[in-house]
């Protein structure tokens, strides 16, 4: 299946399913977390013990609010902060490095991670977590480097990223119709970073004629809220035509899936040399 056919069959998905009352894009999405214990609530005191330096502790929870902490933690030493709610998401980086020390998702699971279940948390070196604790919880490295983190999650938009259409004009308008379509939707999150998924065009047609009626392509915006959470949400512009050629604006086609992702990853996307700002 090439990408513009993956996107059409997405397409369709998408409205069936819209039609049946899911809510796509500015909804849950894949990034809603399967149900979960609450877990520890409270303050976490997060020991290092993965040989490693840590500089950035990110966790989301299910509500409002997310906590990212700029730490300095050597190994050996600890930090805390404060867990409430159910947790979707945790993040610990390493310093001077484009890498996770703990929480990239794996191929087939976006959801890993259950919350924590103690106020003692103690991150490991890889292979050296015990096989049980009583008095803390033991997280293991597993450690990923953020673009293979970015690759991984790009499953959820696109079969094959590295097809995709490298045009930064197209781009930048590209950005610029979302952003407008943001500020009139008064959407709150600040777009960081965009880059456009599609390998070509896909041409849209009229079901019933087959006359051509437009052009469509896909992108991903990263983005960053109010409430200190970043996501990577999937949108669609596209062209009409007018009988004999595409005209030129671009015009806001809709919403598809979205990511909660780390703002770690959001700030090392928005650094690559081939993303519009």
């Amino acid at each position: 299946m090439n990408t513009n056919t993956f996107f059409r069959v997405a397409s369709i998905v998408a409205a069936t399913l819209a039609s049946q009352g899911c809510i796509f894009g500015r909804g849950p999405g894949p990034n809603s977390s399967p149900s979960q214990p609450s877990g520890y609530q409270g303050t976490v005191t997060l020991v290092n013990q993965s040989g490693a330096n840590i500089c950035r502790v990110e966790v989301l929870h299910s509500g409002p609010g997310a906590v990212d902490s700029e730490v300095n933690v050597a190994p050996g030493q600890s930090t805390t902060f404060e867990a409430r709610g159910e947790i979707r998401r945790v993040a610990i980086s390493e310093c001077e490095t484009n890498r996770v020390l703990f929480g990239a998702p794996s191929r087939d699971v976006q959801w890993s991670f259950r919350g924590f279940q103690s106020g003692r948390v103690v991150l490991y070196a890889a292979g050296q977590a015990p096989p049980s604790a009583s008095d803390h919880q033991a997280l293991e490295v597993s450690a990923t480097d953020y673009s293979d983190w970015w690759r991984t999650e790009l499953r959820w938009f696109a079969r094959n990223p590295d097809t995709r259409m490298r045009d930064e004009e197209l781009a930048t308008e590209f950005l610029r119709t979302v952003r407008a379509h943001a500020a009139a939707e008064r959407w709150t999150e600040e777009f960081r970073a965009f880059q456009i998924l599609s390998d070509d065009w896909e041409i849209l047609r009229n079901r019933r004629t087959g006359i051509v009626t437009g052009r469509r392509l896909m992108g991903v915006g990263l983005s960053k809220f109010p409430d200190g959470h970043c996501q990577a949400q999937a949108f669609f512009v596209q062209q009409s035509h007018d009988g004999s050629d595409f005209v030129s604006n671009l015009r806001f086609a809709g919403v598809a899936n979205n990511v909660a992702v780390p703002c770690a990853l959001t700030e090392w996307f928005a650094a690559q040399p081939d993303v519009v700002h």
